[in-house]
């Protein structure tokens, strides 16, 4: 249980590793259906454990697990309230249509490095996510490339607003 410095709210905070092997100690999300039932399953195990309201579930994930996130919470918005991705990209993120977004009623947030290798990327789905009235939260992050910054967690809090506020 976590509760952000912002916010009086308790949290359950979950990390899910990948079950897709991709080499030695790697791992991968590229299978979008496996990691779904993936996150179903790690919620169920949660929900004998917790009272989880599921309406409040937001999904989060660095790099290929932020861009599964917005896939999964954006094409499934009575699951899921959004998500909050850290450095998205590749090819999930290029294949989230504007009538995905247009009907989803979760909402979003995109922390974004100054110096990340998906920056463009990143700029054009939050171009996307602008032009259908989304609801969604941008943090630029300076100074650092496809990491995670040290001060992350007051980047989380700042992004935790547009769900708890």
């Amino acid at each position: 249980i976590w509760i952000p410095r912002r916010h009086n709210q308790q949290l359950i905070t979950a990390y899910l590793q990948s079950s897709q092997i991709a080499g030695i100690d790697a791992y991968c999300w590229d299978n979008i259906e496996r990691t779904h039932r993936d996150i179903k399953n790690l919620v169920r195990t949660l929900s004998r454990k917790y009272r989880i309201d599921q309406s409040k579930i937001i999904l989060a994930g660095f790099s290929q697990g932020a861009s599964a996130a917005i896939k999964i919470a954006l094409e499934n918005p009575a699951q899921y309230a959004g998500f909050i991705a850290h450095c998205p990209g590749g090819i999930f993120l290029q294949e989230i249509q504007k009538k995905t977004i247009l009907d989803s009623r979760s909402k979003g947030v995109l922390l974004s490095t100054e110096k990340d290798h998906n920056k463009d990327q990143q700029q054009q789905f939050r171009h996307l996510l602008k032009s259908t009235g989304f609801k969604y939260r941008y943090i630029d992050i300076e100074g650092i490339g496809h990491w995670y910054p040290q001060n992350f967690y007051s980047y989380l809090d700042q992004g935790l607003d547009l769900f708890l506020n």
